[in-house]
């Protein structure tokens, strides 16, 4: 089986051609165009792994986005006792949702 870990807004995924995934939604990425992840750590191809110092060179991912979406809602709440103090807010985290296009590996001419 083939995946690579790769690094997005400081955050490490385990990816494997074909999953998708949502990842937090960045202000600096296009949502609807294909992302190239660069950040590669590792990658596993057959039953060779190259481990990157800290990333592997020449190593591309490719993201295809498919939309952005919402998490969960949470909900804070906050009281303090004998005091009648209540506050009751929520969040909802931005998501992009992408699917693993292919990993390219360059092949080594030995």
């Amino acid at each position: 089986m083939n995946y690579a870990i790769i690094e997005i807004n400081k955050k490490q995924y385990r990816v494997s051609p074909g999953a998708k995934l949502n990842i937090d939604y960045p202000l600096d990425m296009p949502a609807d165009k294909e992302i190239t992840a660069d950040n590669v750590l590792l990658v596993r191809e057959g039953a060779t792994v190259l481990v990157g110092q800290p990333y592997v060179k020449n190593v591309r991912v490719a993201l295809k986005p498919l939309g952005l979406t919402k998490g969960k809602k949470v909900t804070i709440f906050k009281k303090r006792k004998r005091e009648g103090y209540r506050r009751r807010t929520g969040h909802r985290q931005h998501y992009l949702s992408v699917e693993v296009a292919g990993i390219t590996v360059p092949s080594e001419k030995s």
